[in-house]
């Protein structure tokens, strides 16, 4: 499985290769604009993408990534905004939320939350992240 981590910090990356299991690649780039490139010309399974501002390019990568078929599932990170709503968000259907920093529990829960929701093929669930 290939999972998409659009996150300026590397440190995220690593973190990630610790704590997933060995059969996901992690594909790592550090802006929206790559990330949306990257969905558009080899879409992966899953998506991780933190949200540090406000920013239109989230806007067209949400909806690239909804629109999909299949949809992609995601989780948004923010370490900035507490809510989807306040991350400008709130349209993003069937995305979880995951305020940061969180405990490494809650992190272990959202990310399993995320890889099980691309094996059963559907949008994720509130369980392990906040909406």
């Amino acid at each position: 499985m290939r999972l998409l981590l659009a996150d300026p910090s590397p440190l995220t990356a690593l973190v990630l290769g610790l704590l997933l299991p060995a059969e996901v690649d992690v594909e790592h780039v550090d802006t929206m604009e790559a990330a949306l490139e990257t969905v558009r010309n080899e879409p992966p399974e899953a998506v991780l993408v933190d949200v540090t501002q406000r920013a239109d390019s989230w806007v067209a990568f949400f909806d690239f990534c909804q629109n999909h078929h299949p949809p992609i599932p995601l989780l948004v990170s923010s370490s900035i905004h507490r809510g989807p709503a306040e991350a400008g968000l709130s349209s993003v259907a069937g995305s979880c939320f995951m305020a940061m920093p969180s405990d490494l529990q809650t992190l272990k829960r959202a990310l399993s939350d995320l890889l099980d929701v691309e094996n059963a093929g559907r949008q994720p669930s509130a369980a392990g992240a906040r909406e």
